[in-house]
C-alpha cells in the first residue's frame, strides 16, 4: 500500500474537524433562539436617567444567561434592567443582546430621543388676589433654565398683555383671571406658567384718616373740611360721614371712589362763612389706602369766591 502524503492527511483532518465543530460547542439545530425585548422607544431630557428593562426577553426551551446593552453613545452595561443618562441631545439606538444557555443569541433595539432641558417659568404675584382697578404686580425674574432667559411675555386673561421680567396690571371687572407667563431662552426653548388671580369689588366700609395740604385763596386758607371719614358701602354705593354730621355720597367703580357733599366752612376772614361743594375723587392703591384730589367751590360774596384743589391721601384705620 502506498502511503498518503502528509499534506493530504492534514487537509483531511482539517475538513473532518470542521464537520465535527472541533473546539466549539455543538449547536442543536432544533434549539429555539431566544427573543430579545429591549422595550419601547423613550423620550427624556438631557442628563435624566432613563430606565431600560429587558426582562421581557424570553427563551422557549431554556433560560437567558446574559443581557448586554449598548446605549449607542459609547456606553454599555450588563443585566436585565439598567439605567443610563445621555449628556448630549439627539437620537440614540439602544441595542440589547441576550444569550441563552445553549449559546444562541438574539438582539433587539429601542430608540431614545434625548431633548435639551427646558427652562422653567415662575410667577410671583403681589398681592395674590386683588380688586377691581387695583394694580397687581407680577415678577417672573426667578424663571430659569440651563440657558439664560431672553424674553418674557405676559397675558392677563382679559385681553391685556405685557413684556419683560416684571409687569403690573389692573382689571376693570370682577372674576377669576388666568395670568400666563411664557419665557423663551437664548436657544429658543419655551416654557410657560399660569396663576389664577381673583378680582373682587372692594369694601371700603370703615374709618379712614385723610391728609392733605391746606388750600390758600385770597386772604384765607383752609383744609379739607373732614380729616376723618366713616364710610359705609352697599355694592357700588358709598356714603361717608364726617365731623359734625357732614355727609358725602358717592360711588365706587373700577377701583375709583368719588364722594360729593356740601359743607359749611368759616373762612376766618371778612368774607365770612361759605357753603362749599366738595368732590373727592381717589384711586384705590390697596384695600387700606387711596390717593386722589378733592375740589371745592366756595360760594362767597363777589370778590371772595374761589375754587379749591387739595391733593389727598386716605388710610383705613
Amino acid at each position: 500500500m502506498r502511503l498518503r502524503s502528509l499534506n493530504v492527511i492534514a487537509v483531511e483532518l482539517v475538513m473532518a474537524c470542521e464537520l465535527a465543530a472541533c473546539g466549539r460547542p455543538l449547536v442543536d439545530p432544533d434549539n429555539a433562539a431566544p427573543i430579545a425585548v429591549a422595550g419601547a422607544d423613550l423620550s427624556v431630557l438631557v442628563g435624566a436617567d432613563v430606565a431600560l428593562d429587558g426582562s421581557g426577553s424570553t427563551d422557549a426551551d431554556g433560560v437567558i444567561e446574559s443581557f448586554a446593552w449598548d446605549f449607542g453613545d459609547g456606553a454599555s452595561a450588563d443585566g436585565p434592567a439598567v439605567s443610563h443618562a445621555c449628556s448630549v441631545a439627539g437620537g440614540y439606538v439602544v441595542t440589547l443582546v441576550v444569550l441563552d444557555d445553549d449559546g444562541v443569541d438574539s438582539s433587539d433595539t429601542a430608540v431614545i430621543r434625548v431633548e435639551d432641558q427646558l427652562p422653567v417659568a415662575r410667577i410671583v404675584a403681589e398681592p395674590a388676589a386683588g380688586f377691581v382697578g387695583q394694580l397687581v404686580s407680577f415678577d417672573g425674574s426667578t424663571s430659569s433654565g440651563p440657558a439664560p432667559i431672553s424674553t418674557f411675555a405676559w397675558t392677563f386673561g382679559d385681553g391685556g398683555s405685557a413684556a419683560g421680567p416684571t409687569a403690573e396690571h389692573a382689571w376693570l371687572a370682577t372674576g377669576s383671571f388666568a395670568v400666563r407667563l411664557v419665557v423663551t431662552d437664548i436657544d429658543g426653548l419655551i416654557a410657560a406658567a399660569t396663576t389664577d388671580i381673583d378680582i373682587a369689588e372692594p369694601d371700603l366700609s370703615g374709618t379712614w384718616d385723610l391728609t392733605g395740604d391746606a388750600f390758600a385763596c385770597a386772604s384765607y386758607s383752609t383744609a379739607f373740611p373732614d380729616l376723618t371719614l366713616v364710610v359705609a358701602q352697599d355694592g357700588g354705593n358709598v356714603t361717608a360721614q364726617g365731623a359734625n354730621g357732614r355727609v358725602y355720597v358717592g360711588t365706587l367703580e373700577d377701583g375709583q371712589v368719588t364722594l360729593q357733599g356740601a359743607v359749611s366752612i368759616d373762612t376766618g376772614s371778612s368774607c365770612g362763612a361759605a357753603v362749599v361743594d366738595v368732590v373727592l375723587r381717589a384711586d384705590l392703591s390697596g384695600t387700606s389706602s387711596f390717593s386722589g384730589r378733592a375740589t371745592g367751590f366756595f360760594d362767597l360774596p363777589v370778590g371772595c369766591q374761589c375754587s379749591a384743589l387739595w391733593d389727598m391721601e386716605g388710610t383705613r384705620r
